[in-house]
């Protein structure tokens, strides 16, 4: 879902996007389609308990004719996209941005729930309280976490490519001895509970979101990523390795994933401002997700890390193999029901909602409000909600180098 803001009400509601829109209007991703209102001692929460792939909440702070806040819900019929084209004028390339609206309707079933409160239970937390029994009661969030179940979460960048018309040299940041030595140190100091997740493990490196095995040999290669995983699996340490299978690197693209990249209503290849990267069709996604299985395998993999899964929703307008976001969303969900079956633990970043059962932690998790210009406060309401049921953590806040060593 997604949460749109203005200063009254917008003139477009909802252009479903996950950037921030021009003008006075501004939309972001919201991984919880639930909002709340208090008024006095009352106030009620609102959220979908069907169609949530096509639902954004909209609000907007009164203007200096209506001074009255205004927020609600809206489901989504029919979806607006922006594309671009450039003409050279003049000698002057000139780019210019359209509008638009899908012809298919949005044909699924569509529900909103209300739940009134009183009192205490119409602060903060007795709202966080009530969302939180929702979700039990949809089977989206199981029991309580065991005390002291909650592990500390190390991220470690192994290696990456430099940039640059001179460079391409591959950087080794950290080895899987070097891992493996760092958490003799930590465990010596009296560490327990470690979650270990390597970024940028795979052949290449971080940003060849396109590969994974067999593990760089600049790192230690097979022979030192089997030891690590043993080293882990013996002294009780979880291990993921984070494999992208949503954003591509086009440069590391092959003809076979390339032929999966998502196109947008005009059948061009959807990618960021500089071109460099697309993004991989859920269901071409899914494939390669089951051909990493089988190579994990090899490895004994105990654990992995799926960036985008859990925070992207789109569609894709290729021709005859269209697919929409509630399509995308179930294909997401089949991706996390083998990563469950497949691998001890399942990191996911981002935590939207359709990703809940499936996490043994969320990561990357913000920590604070990302609308800062209309609100007084921060309150880490997604954090409340989970609290106690499903562990989570934020980004990695120390991603800078250790002089002193």
């Amino acid at each position: 879902s997604s949460l749109t803001l203005g200063n009254d009400f917008p003139d477009k509601l909802d252009r479903s996007k996950d950037v921030v829109a021009t003008g006075s209007q501004n939309s972001f991703s919201a991984p919880l389609p639930v909002y709340g209102v208090r008024l006095g001692t009352g106030g009620f929460i609102a959220y979908p308990t069907a169609g949530d792939s096509n639902y954004s909440i909209n609000a907007a702070t009164g203007s200096t004719s209506v001074r009255i806040n205004k927020i609600y819900g809206q489901f989504v019929m029919r979806h607006v996209y922006s594309f671009s084209t450039s003409a050279l004028t003049a000698g002057e390339d000139s780019s210019m941005i359209y509008e638009t609206t899908d012809e298919f309707f949005v044909d699924i079933d569509r529900t909103l729930r209300y739940t009134f409160l009183n009192g205490e239970e119409a602060a903060y937390s007795g709202m966080a309280d009530a969302y939180r029994g929702a979700l039990r009661e949809q089977g989206i969030l199981g029991d309580p976490l065991p005390a002291g179940s909650v592990p500390v979460v190390l991220d470690f960048f192994m290696g990456v490519k430099e940039t640059g018309i001179m460079s391409g040299n591959f950087m080794t940041m950290t080895s899987f001895d070097d891992v493996l030595e760092i958490l003799e140190e930590l465990r010596g100091a009296g560490a327990a509970n470690l979650m270990v997740n390597l970024r940028g493990w795979n052949k290449e490196g971080y940003g060849a979101f396109s590969k994974t095995f067999p593990p760089d040999s600049r790192l230690g290669g097979k022979a030192g990523l089997k030891a690590l995983i043993a080293y882990c699996d013996e002294n009780g340490i979880a291990l993921t390795l984070e494999t992208d299978f949503v954003n591509v690197t086009k440069a590391y693209a092959s003809s076979e994933i390339q032929s999966g990249l998502v196109k947008n209503m005009m059948g061009q290849v959807v990618s960021s401002t500089d071109g460099a990267m697309v993004l991989l069709n859920p269901r071409s996604a899914l494939l390669q997700f089951e051909a990493f299985l089988k190579k994990a395998g090899d490895f004994d993999v105990p654990g992995v890390c799926l960036p985008g899964v859990g925070e992207r929703i789109y569609p894709d307008y290729r021709q005859g193999k269209s697919l929409y976001r509630a399509d995308t969303i179930t294909a997401w969900q089949s991706l996390l029901q083998k990563a469950k079956a497949s691998f001890d633990t399942v990191l996911v970043p981002g935590g939207n909602l359709y990703a809940l059962p499936y996490a043994s932690l969320v990561t990357e998790l913000p920590g604070e409000v990302n609308y800062a210009a209309i609100s007084d406060e921060s309150v880490p309401f997604l954090q409340m909600v989970l609290h106690g049921y499903i562990p989570y953590a934020s980004s990695s806040f120390n991603s800078f180098y250790d002089t002193g060593r």
